[in-house]
Protein backbone atom coordinates (compact mmCIF):
# COMPACT_ATOMS: atom_id res chain seq x y z
CA UNK A 1 0.00 0.00 0.00
CA UNK A 2 1.29 3.63 -1.08
CA UNK A 3 2.53 5.56 1.94
CA UNK A 4 0.47 8.36 0.99
CA UNK A 5 -2.67 6.41 2.01
CA UNK A 6 -2.37 5.75 5.43
CA UNK A 7 -1.80 7.95 8.18
CA UNK A 8 1.39 9.96 7.83
CA UNK A 9 4.56 8.90 9.85
CA UNK A 10 7.74 9.97 11.45
CA UNK A 11 11.05 7.89 11.01
CA UNK A 12 13.17 8.12 14.09
CA UNK A 13 16.29 8.97 12.85
CA UNK A 14 18.09 8.65 16.66
CA UNK A 15 17.37 4.98 16.29
CA UNK A 16 19.37 2.55 13.70
CA UNK A 17 18.22 2.89 10.05
CA UNK A 18 19.80 0.89 7.61
CA UNK A 19 18.94 0.00 3.84
CA UNK A 20 19.11 -3.05 1.73
CA UNK A 21 18.54 -4.28 -1.74
CA UNK A 22 19.05 -7.95 -3.13
CA UNK A 23 19.02 -6.90 -6.52
CA UNK A 24 21.61 -7.06 -9.43
CA UNK A 25 21.41 -3.29 -9.19
CA UNK A 26 21.72 -3.01 -5.55
CA UNK A 27 24.36 -0.83 -5.47
CA UNK A 28 23.48 1.60 -8.04
CA UNK A 29 20.14 1.84 -6.33
CA UNK A 30 21.90 2.61 -2.71
CA UNK A 31 23.89 4.81 -4.15
CA UNK A 32 21.30 6.74 -5.93
CA UNK A 33 19.11 6.62 -2.97
CA UNK A 34 21.67 7.70 -0.43
CA UNK A 35 21.78 11.40 -0.75
CA UNK A 36 17.98 11.26 -0.93
CA UNK A 37 18.50 9.78 2.33
CA UNK A 38 20.69 12.03 3.64
CA UNK A 39 18.41 14.81 2.81
CA UNK A 40 15.20 12.69 4.45
CA UNK A 41 17.73 12.49 7.69
CA UNK A 42 18.23 16.44 7.67
CA UNK A 43 15.32 17.65 6.91
CA UNK A 44 13.16 14.95 9.25
CA UNK A 45 10.24 14.70 6.88
CA UNK A 46 7.65 12.96 7.81
CA UNK A 47 6.89 9.92 5.24
CA UNK A 48 4.23 12.00 3.42
CA UNK A 49 6.40 15.04 3.04
CA UNK A 50 9.12 12.87 1.70
CA UNK A 51 7.06 11.34 -0.52
CA UNK A 52 5.14 14.16 -2.00
CA UNK A 53 8.53 15.85 -1.79
CA UNK A 54 10.52 13.13 -4.47
CA UNK A 55 7.35 12.18 -6.56
CA UNK A 56 8.73 14.22 -9.71
CA UNK A 57 12.01 11.82 -8.87
CA UNK A 58 9.79 8.67 -9.90
CA UNK A 59 10.83 7.88 -5.74
CA UNK A 60 7.62 5.88 -4.08
CA UNK A 61 7.02 4.57 -0.56
CA UNK A 62 5.18 1.40 0.36
CA UNK A 63 4.15 -0.85 3.06
CA UNK A 64 6.82 -4.29 3.56
CA UNK A 65 3.97 -6.38 4.93
CA UNK A 66 6.09 -9.31 4.05
CA UNK A 67 9.10 -7.80 6.13
CA UNK A 68 7.93 -8.72 9.80
CA UNK A 69 9.09 -5.97 12.47
CA UNK A 70 11.82 -7.01 14.41
CA UNK A 71 11.45 -6.92 18.42
CA UNK A 72 13.62 -3.84 18.63
CA UNK A 73 10.90 -1.89 16.62
CA UNK A 74 12.22 -1.58 13.89
CA UNK A 75 10.15 -2.05 10.51
CA UNK A 76 10.86 -1.56 6.50
CA UNK A 77 9.24 0.65 4.33
CA UNK A 78 10.03 -0.60 0.50
CA UNK A 79 11.85 2.78 -1.82
CA UNK A 80 10.65 1.93 -5.95
CA UNK A 81 12.33 4.02 -7.99
CA UNK A 82 11.14 4.73 -11.35
CA UNK A 83 13.50 7.68 -12.67
CA UNK A 84 16.87 7.98 -13.63
CA UNK A 85 17.40 4.28 -11.77
CA UNK A 86 15.09 1.60 -11.74
CA UNK A 87 14.26 -0.78 -8.71
CA UNK A 88 13.34 -1.27 -5.17
CA UNK A 89 15.14 -1.37 -1.82
CA UNK A 90 14.19 -1.58 1.33
CA UNK A 91 14.72 1.02 4.30
CA UNK A 92 14.64 -0.59 7.60
CA UNK A 93 13.75 2.15 10.60
CA UNK A 94 11.28 3.08 13.46
CA UNK A 95 8.57 4.85 12.61
CA UNK A 96 5.86 6.36 14.65
CA UNK A 97 2.43 8.68 14.10
CA UNK A 98 3.52 12.07 13.49
CA UNK A 99 3.42 14.91 15.53
CA UNK A 100 4.39 12.39 18.43
CA UNK A 101 7.71 12.84 20.13
CA UNK A 102 10.51 10.89 19.68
Amino acid sequence: MNLLDIPDMSVDFNSVTSCSCGLENADELLNYFLPYLEDWNNQRYTTHEFAKKYANKGISLWTANDVKKSENGIQAIQIFLDGEVKGYLFFHCKLSPAGTLQ
